[in-house]
């Protein structure tokens, strides 16, 4: 395992155009000297690609200091470049890091573990389904669903959820196309709907036909008696276009359906209950429209 130097990466991936930083402006000269001086056998800088010209606009001189950085070190006896399979054939191992599943470590945030993720209620909630969705998906051996389920992995839809303060915070707010972690997460929980939605209907139409269906209920005059959720069931089961039923929003069923959730509290946050009710009647009408 190589380790990242956090605090000389962080010096360019997040303080170099910071006019704040007592260091600014951060030059090659400077920098080099500061890997020159620091003890140990190898010093990784792992930095995010979009440092240089991204994080980092062209006109705080990231392309200059880029570019005369490995002049400045090579001019210092003690350092030299190499390549991860140079490091392994020239040194041996240190030591052993243990690290238990929910002590992840990474290179996100102050705490750099794993709560840039999986920091409240929102983000574990999501994270949870997306796992309890596998199983479902799989067994659809649908590839668009398998494809969408995987595509939801993705760790950025659980970073737009972060709902920390200070730098940490401004951080996940330039990089989230969202307006508020809340937005973020309607946004996932919609998709983890949408998803378990058509992967039960896909799964039911798989099995064989019966002969004995059910007569539909006629149109605008029976209402269907049964709770929502035997409903929802038996419309899977036989496959048969059901008309709109209204659901009360403020008990979001839909929701609660579908998520087996039905409030959502994590620290210093309330979650906007009328974005979730708007929610309700979105998923209401996606699962009883009309094939």
């Amino acid at each position: 395992v190589l380790l990242r130097h956090y605090r000389l990466s962080d010096d360019i991936g997040f303080r170099f155009s910071a006019k704040w930083w007592d260091q600014w402006p951060l030059t090659a000269e400077k920098y080099s000297a500061w890997l020159a001086a620091t003890p140990g056998q190898v010093i990784n800088i792992f930095i995010d690609f979009e440092t240089f010209g991204e994080h980092h606009w062209e006109e705080t001189g990231i392309f200059w200091f880029l570019k005369a950085l490995p002049w400045k070190v090579v001019e210092w006896e003690n350092l030299e470049f190499a390549t991860p399979s140079e490091i392994i054939d020239k040194l041996k191992p240190v030591g052993e890091f243990d690290v238990p599943g929910w002590a992840t470590i990474s290179w996100a945030d102050i705490e750099r573990d794993l709560s840039a993720w999986l920091g409240n209620n929102m983000q574990q909630i999501a994270f949870n389904e997306i796992k309890q969705l596998g199983k479902l998906v799989k067994k659809t051996k649908n590839e668009r669903l398998v494809r969408f389920w995987r595509l939801l992995q993705q760790s950025d839809h659980l970073y737009y959820m972060s709902t920390k303060w200070w730098s940490d915070g401004d951080v996940h707010k330039y990089f989230s196309p969202f307006s508020t972690p809340h937005d973020a997460f309607v946004s996932v929980i919609t998709a983890l709907s949408n998803l378990k939605v058509n992967a039960m209907a896909n799964q039911q139409l798989a099995k064989p036909k019966v002969e004995k269906k059910e007569e539909l209920p006629k149109k605008g005059k029976e209402v269907l008696k049964a709770d929502i959720a035997k409903d929802l069931e038996r419309a899977l089961k036989q496959a048969l276009p059901l008309k709109p039923v209204t659901l009360p929003s403020s008990e979001l069923a839909t929701i609660g359906l579908l998520m087996n959730v039905m409030d959502y509290e994590y620290p210093n946050v309330t979650l906007d209950v009328e974005k979730i009710s708007e929610l309700s009647d979105s998923l209401k009408n996606k699962v009883f429209e009309t094939n």
